[in-house]
């Protein structure tokens, strides 16, 4: 559930400074002083905050350390809104973003490399960030409807797939205990557990988009006619 609070308080907090600030430009800054920050916070913690509150996520699950990805993802909405970049110019900022991103991750993880990934101080303070870069180059690849990234997303059975996406999402961990149990019980299907696990996964994801999700996203047509249709 972190990532749900991380996104929460950050939907409640935004819209508020948008709606103070108005100006895009100055919204573009901002998104680029907080991300900033917000790496710079994680480097701080890392080195003063104590060993017990790093272990227990302090800088992986907490909203102060983490806003830094959804600032990009609000900088990137921002730049699209106000310039309309040419497919040549898409392509180019993308491969540059991914390229970066991929350079410093695979030098990073190869000075800091550990077993315990999701505690190498490198992913905890600088990695997030490069991530985050990534993440905005695959964004732009796929507005370029003419790549074969863009392509091969909207194939029919990553479309169906995207759909239950947060279910997959939000259910996978929560048999994680039965899994070790069966693995454990039996060595012999430890084989099958994976495949098992991710049947399960995607067969509670569709119930809960068609019986529990659907019919909340319905309710966009009677609280937001306007901006649903739109």
């Amino acid at each position: 559930m972190w990532s749900l609070c991380v996104e929460a308080q950050f939907y409640l907090i935004w819209p508020a400074v948008v709606w103070w600030v108005r100006d895009r430009r100055r919204l573009m800054d901002i998104c680029v002083v907080m991300a900033a920050l917000t790496l710079a916070g994680r480097l701080c913690l890392y080195r003063y905050a104590q060993k017990a509150a790093i272990e227990q996520y302090l800088l992986q699950w907490s909203t102060y350390t983490r806003c830094d990805t959804l600032l990009m993802g609000a900088w990137l909405a921002l730049y699209l809104r106000g310039h309309t970049p040419t497919r040549a110019q898409l392509r180019r900022v993308a491969a540059a973003l991914l390229l970066f991103a991929t350079a410093g991750l695979s030098l990073g993880l190869h000075r800091w490399y550990s077993l315990r990934f999701f505690f190498n101080r490198f992913m905890m303070t600088a990695g997030f960030t490069l991530v985050g870069l990534a993440a905005m180059g695959v964004l732009l690849f796929a507005l370029d409807d003419e790549t074969l990234f863009s392509r091969l997303l909207r194939n029919r059975l990553l479309q169906r797939l995207g759909v239950i996406s947060y279910g997959v999402y939000f259910y996978h961990e929560l048999p994680m205990g039965l899994w070790e149990h069966v693995a454990r019980a039996h060595p012999r299907l430890a084989w099958a557990v994976p495949v098992l696990a991710l049947l399960l996964t995607l067969t509670v994801a569709w119930l809960s988009f068609r019986y529990l999700e659907t019919p909340f996203l319905r309710l966009k047509k009677v609280l937001a006619p306007q901006a649903y249709m739109g």
